[in-house]
């Protein structure tokens, strides 16, 4: 969950600081027409990457991962407006290195 004010921050691990393969491709959340929303995180060696804040009312939602060590989830669809968002790694929240406002 968030923190009153803004997400919660407390700790971060290494994800990638390369810039190829598909660390290099991650883009900061992507909104569709229809107002949903992707988020896409590189941890190809985590088990477990949630996503939490004011996106998802009902608490943590559990990101996917694909072959390439991607995790992602679509969320929405939402109301335009600013929304906070927290990643865990691990059980670890990590800052989204795709978004760096």
């Amino acid at each position: 969950s968030t923190a009153p004010g803004g997400p919660e921050f407390t700790a971060s691990v290494p994800v990638s600081t390369g810039t190829d393969g598909p660390a290099a491709e991650i883009r900061p959340p992507e909104i569709a027409p229809d107002g949903r929303v992707t988020f896409r995180f590189f941890a190809p060696h985590a088990r477990a990457v949630t996503l939490g804040g004011e996106v998802v009312p009902q608490g943590e939602l559990p990101l996917r991962r694909d072959v390439d060590g991607v995790w992602s989830v679509e969320v929405g669809p939402l109301a335009p407006e600013l929304y906070t968002y927290s990643l865990r790694v691990d059980g670890l929240a990590v800052l989204d290195p795709a978004n760096p406002a």
